[in-house]
């Protein structure tokens, strides 16, 4: 019988947490905070974004639209929220605008794997086969 190496440790496993589904019931509630919060503060636009992630995270993307386009419209900054946006057009097939929201945020960060891969997507689902191959080396 062969002696274990005394040397070679064990990697060490330390318990994950993993992340537990979105309870439906903790985002309707959440869903109706939010919107209580922009009847009272239409001018919330910190509120109208949280709202429109909650929307399109409960696959409700022609609202999620709105709300995205009523927070953009109210100053909220366009980069952090690009991503549900962008996905929530596509979504509803509207992938030209997708594309016209995107494809300056990822100029600015040519880098970046998400939205090099969302613009392939996009450019993909509109026929432009030459840019979506150039973003989707990118990523």
């Amino acid at each position: 019988m062969r002696k274990p190496n005394r040397y070679v440790k064990a990697p060490r496993t330390a318990p994950t947490a993993r992340a537990k589904p979105a309870n439906p019931t903790d985002l309707a509630r959440s869903e109706e905070d939010l919107r209580a919060r922009v009847a009272s503060k239409p001018d919330d636009k910190a509120a109208w974004q949280q709202l429109a992630g909650i929307l399109a995270n409960s696959r409700r993307p022609k609202e999620a639209v709105e709300v995205f386009a009523k927070a953009v419209a109210l100053g909220a900054p366009v980069a952090p929220i690009c991503t549900p946006y962008a996905i929530a057009l596509s979504t509803l097939g509207r992938h030209q605008e997708a594309a016209k929201l995107v494809a300056p945020i990822q100029a600015r960060k040519p880098k970046d794997f998400a939205l090099a891969n969302l613009l392939g997507v996009i450019f993909e689902r509109v026929g432009r086969y030459d840019e979506a191959s150039a973003m989707l080396k990118v990523a």
